[in-house]
């Protein structure tokens, strides 16, 4: 069968990377021709000229601001080419490169099956309703989706209309954390399943082989901090599991200061994760590598826990999920606690199994 299937494959974020291989890779491993639909979304297309005259003007407007960004030019240039040659080894792109809806629409790829997943492409405060994401621009076909994430707690009604439209073709309708299966029956939309992020389908002994091939030299006794935001509270909260240990910052932040790992591209992404004591984490991926690699770890808000767009969702069901709901903390820890996995794993399991059931009520219904 081939398959086409659709999500943010070059925002260039570790997690997003990743779960976008692991989706075409195990479609592959079951046998199917896989192409990643290469819609590019506007804020994608800017060329290496036109970004950098953006990047030298706001260089002169804000030259205290962006004095970090200077000083950081050379590492943020090797992370993204580390992001380029894993694009370019790894994914499988579609013949042709859509740079506009229209495009997609006048000339839509042709596939047996179409896939919308996974990562927040449905997520309406951080995206909107993109219609390339809800795949409108098939004109015919078998319309799925897998682990997409809507990311958010609650949607109001003009959102839940919006979703019961955009979503009243699909054959299968999956969805990543339990809150997206909730406010889909919310919309009126029955038969949600709740499946697994991509990555969490393949062994840890995959991403294993990934992180050997990371250009950072591995290193033991420390501890890893990745968050995507970053403020006092946060410092305050993990400062003292820090204690006696040598700490790296893994960061995508331009500004970040000269100790932080800024020159990283998901292989390193991953080889940080695998090789440190204890990982600190806002982020979705970080806590999910972490619980790949059976590492202790600590996740924390992301988001103001008031806040109506928080994202905190997707980590919050992922713990409840596995019974590991002690690991989102908001106060200071007074010592590291460690993790026994046994009945995590065992979970875990039960939910990958769930998983592949739906795939393969997904591609051979």
């Amino acid at each position: 069968m081939k398959i086409g299937f659709i999500t943010t494959h070059q925002y260039r974020n570790f997690g997003t990377f990743l779960q976008c291989y692991a989706l075409q890779y195990v479609l592959e491993s079951l046998g199917h021709e896989v192409e990643i639909i290469d819609y590019r979304r506007k804020e994608y297309q800017r060329g290496k000229i036109e970004r950098l005259r953006i990047w030298l003007g706001n260089i002169r407007r804000y030259p205290v601001k962006n004095l970090r960004k200077v000083q950081n030019c050379i590492r943020t240039i090797k992370r993204n080419r580390l992001f380029q040659i894993f694009y370019f080894q790894y994914f499988h792109l579609s013949s042709e490169s859509y740079a506009t809806f229209d495009e997609l629409k006048s000339h839509p790829p042709v596939y047996d099956l179409y896939i919308a997943g996974s990562d927040q492409i449905w997520n309406p405060s951080l995206n909107g309703f993109i219609k390339a994401y809800f795949l409108t621009f098939v004109p015919e076909g078998k319309k799925t989706s897998y682990a997409p994430s809507i990311g958010i707690t609650s949607l109001n009604e003009v959102q839940k209309r919006q979703f019961a439209i955009l979503l009243s073709d699909y054959q299968h309708i999956s969805c990543r954390e339990k809150t997206g299966v909730q406010l889909l029956n919310e919309c009126g939309i029955k038969n949600v399943v709740q499946v697994v992020d991509p990555t969490l389908l393949l062994p840890s002994s995959f991403w294993q082989s990934l992180a050997k091939k990371s250009s950072l030299s591995s290193k033991d006794n420390y501890g890893l901090a990745y968050f995507l935001s970053c403020d006092e509270e946060k410092e305050h909260i993990v400062a003292s599991l820090y204690h006696m240990l040598k700490r790296f910052d893994l960061t995508m932040d331009n500004t970040c200061n000269s100790q932080s790992i800024l020159a990283a591209g998901p292989c390193e992404f991953l080889s940080l994760i695998r090789n440190a004591d204890f990982v600190c984490t806002d982020s979705f991926h970080g806590v999910v590598f972490s619980v790949i690699f059976q590492k202790e770890f600590y996740a924390l808000p992301r988001h103001r826990l008031d806040s109506a767009n928080s994202q905190n969702s997707r980590i919050i069901d992922f713990l409840n999920d596995l019974g590991l709901e002690e690991r989102w903390i908001t106060q200071p820890l007074l010592s590291r606690i460690p993790i026994h996995y046994t009945d995590a794993n065992i979970k875990l399991q039960n939910r990958i199994k769930h998983s592949f059931d739906y795939l393969n009520r997904m591609l051979y219904d």
